[in-house]
């Protein structure tokens, strides 16, 4: 009776601490769902989120981040008409007293498809950009040759639009870590099956006081 009884208290003591070690299992389990549960949601729902887009000045008040949305989980495209209300809301209520503004970080031409689809198609018509091997002619790589596509007065000016009005204006583009792909899929020309073109960088805004654009 002796035997049975301490294999039986055993396997009671067994049990609770299996019973323990699943609770406590549960309750991670819980907390994790209530974390990413909203990530799940975006990919079941095919990313069908209502956008957030916004600015968010730093710390020294010389500089701005252009952020799709304000969850950096979900992923945003943002059309030209959103860049030019979200900016342009920005810069009407950024107060009077605050230091000149120098740099707009947009991060990546794909998050904006205007963008993107503007600098394949003018490295696909620019001399300067070989196609056939997906690369700059000029010294300075990729990386000069996509902010001088961006940079150029007609693309410039669609973006300094939101500026116009303020005591800022977009004097250029800089851009880093330049991805290269088919033009077939990133240009206007789908027949353009064997070139490459650039689609994707780092971008940043220039900014500097309006009078220096006229």
């Amino acid at each position: 009776m002796a035997g049975r009884y301490a294999l039986d208290h055993m396997f009671t003591v067994g049990e609770v601490t299996l019973r323990l070690a699943f609770r406590r299992a549960l309750g991670q389990l819980r907390r994790l769902a209530g974390r990413w549960l909203p990530v799940w949601l975006g990919f079941g729902a095919g990313w069908a989120v209502a956008c957030n887009p916004l600015l968010e000045a730093s710390a020294d008040g010389e500089a701005a981040v252009f952020r799709p949305h304000s969850n950096a989980f979900l992923h945003c495209q943002v059309h030209e008409a959103v860049y030019r209300s979200v900016v342009g809301a920005w810069l009407h209520q950024r107060p009077s007293a605050a230091p000149p503004l120098r740099t707009l970080y947009l991060g990546r031409a794909v998050s904006f498809p205007w963008i993107s689809r503007h600098l394949a198609d003018a490295a696909l018509a620019s001399a300067a950009w070989d196609a056939r091997r997906g690369r700059a002619r000029r010294s300075g790589g990729e990386n000069a040759l996509v902010a001088a596509l961006l940079s150029a007065e007609a693309f410039r000016s669609r973006l300094d639009e939101p500026f116009a009005g303020s005591p800022y204006g977009v004097l250029g583009v800089t851009a880093e870590k330049v991805l290269v792909g088919p033009a077939g899929e990133h240009s206007s020309d789908a027949a353009a099956v064997d070139r490459r073109v650039p689609y994707d960088a780092m971008l940043w805004l220039q900014i500097g006081a309006r009078r220096q654009l006229d």
